[in-house]
């Protein structure tokens, strides 16, 4: 298995109203503001440096997410279709969610996106980790403040999502707080 890299980052402490409501949305939660911390901000984090952004396009499932107590994450669909002209992700709902579309998101960095025209570290959503043939994909902010598994199937599979769950510990995420998707 992939040993992420140890290097220690500074919390971050700002977080983008905007950003926190996408992902709450892409968690199936719909609403926008503050989210709060989910992982130890002492604890090592980083972006996968193997990302390769045409492999990581398509339609992926939530099937798990750090959501507000009492809520449950829903397996909605969401695309990220790749443009490489433009090196920038088309975000929407995939098929059978409803109707949305997010800002593009531009890859700044293996592994770290941004929507365009955001300029923060605080504004990244960072893929934490991948399987090889990119199935099963792990997401959060450099904070803490937000974390999804995603998959290619609405239930996933076990062992990758025990993969991931184990990626998600290593990086410092409190795992009591990690809903699976209904």
């Amino acid at each position: 298995m992939h040993k992420p890299c140890t290097s220690r980052t500074p919390p971050v402490h700002r977080r983008s109203a905007a950003l926190a409501g996408l992902l709450l949305l892409f968690a199936g939660c719909g609403g926008f503001g503050e989210a709060p911390g989910y992982r130890d901000p002492e604890a090592p984090i980083a972006a996968t440096t193997r990302f390769e952004p045409a492999e990581f396009a398509g339609t992926y499932y939530v099937v798990a997410a750090f959501v507000a107590e009492g809520q449950a994450p829903h397996a909605l669909p969401v695309t990220y279709a790749w443009d490489s002209a433009s090196e920038n992700f088309d975000v929407g709902g995939g098929p059978g969610a409803p109707e949305a579309r997010f800002a593009p998101l531009e890859v700044i960095k293996p592994g770290r996106l941004r929507p365009v025209g955001r300029s923060g570290v605080e504004d990244e959503i960072w893929v934490l980790w991948t399987d090889a043939d990119y199935r099963t994909v792990v997401i959060s902010d450099r904070a803490g403040s937000f974390g999804q598994i995603l998959d290619r199937n609405p239930g996933g599979s076990p062992d990758r999502i025990a993969a991931a769950r184990d990626i998600l510990d290593w990086y410092g995420f409190d795992l009591s707080k990690l809903e699976m998707a209904k």
